[in-house]
Formats: C-alpha cells, sequence, structure tokens
C-alpha cells in the first residue's frame, strides 16, 4: 500500500506507466534495442529497453511469440523522490527501479 500511495508511485494520480516505442535497433541473434518514450509518475523520458526474443509458434490456433525485457530507471528521473535517513547512516532506499517484464502475444487466424 505505501508503495501505491503518495510517497511512490501515487498510483491514485497517475494510475498508468506507458511506453511508445520510437525506433528498434537489432545488437544480436534475438537481441534488440527498442527506443522510446517512457512515462511514469506523469514524466516522460526517451529511454531504451533491451528485449530479448524468447521464440515464435505458429498452430492451427495463430501465433504466439515470447519477449523478455530486464531494465533500470532512476526513480528520481521520475519525481519519485521520498526517502528516509537511517540512525546508522545512509537511507532506507536507492535510486534504481529493476523492472522485469515477461511478455506473451497472440494473434488468431482469420476463418
Amino acid at each position: 500500500d505505501h508503495l501505491k500511495s503518495a510517497d511512490f508511485f501515487d498510483v491514485e494520480k497517475y494510475p498508468d506507466m506507458t511506453f511508445k516505442s520510437t525506433g528498434i535497433t537489432k545488437t544480436g541473434e534475438s537481441t534488440y534495442d527498442v527506443t522510446g518514450q517512457f512515462n511514469l509518475h506523469g514524466v516522460t523520458k526517451e529511454i531504451v529497453i533491451p528485449v530479448e526474443v524468447l521464440g515464435f509458434h505458429d498452430d492451427e490456433k495463430g501465433s504466439q511469440a515470447g519477449f523478455e525485457m530486464d531494465f533500470v530507471i532512476n526513480r528520481k528521473d521520475f519525481g519519485i523522490i521520498w526517502n528516509k535517513a537511517l540512525d546508522a547512516g545512509g537511507f532506507v532506499l536507492g535510486e534504481d527501479v529493476e523492472i522485469n517484464i515477461t511478455l506473451e502475444t497472440h494473434s488468431s487466424k482469420e476463418e
């Protein structure tokens, strides 16, 4: 609940996190860098997301594809600045937020 509050992601005011791609660059056999506009907490920044293509499959129902994305953003870049000092020094939270996405897509064959 605290992560959903105004101290962090403020999901009542900013319920969506969005990404709109503007370019794709092949970086390996099954990897790509996808550049685009990432919006979080009311702030939009251009970022690059590394994407790994896990595979494709076609059958009588249609096509499926799998993708995996792991990347890090700095929460302060998106206006998420809450933190608390520890008595022994330092802070409760770091600045990095790790985002892990596993995506499976499906498309149906038209009859």
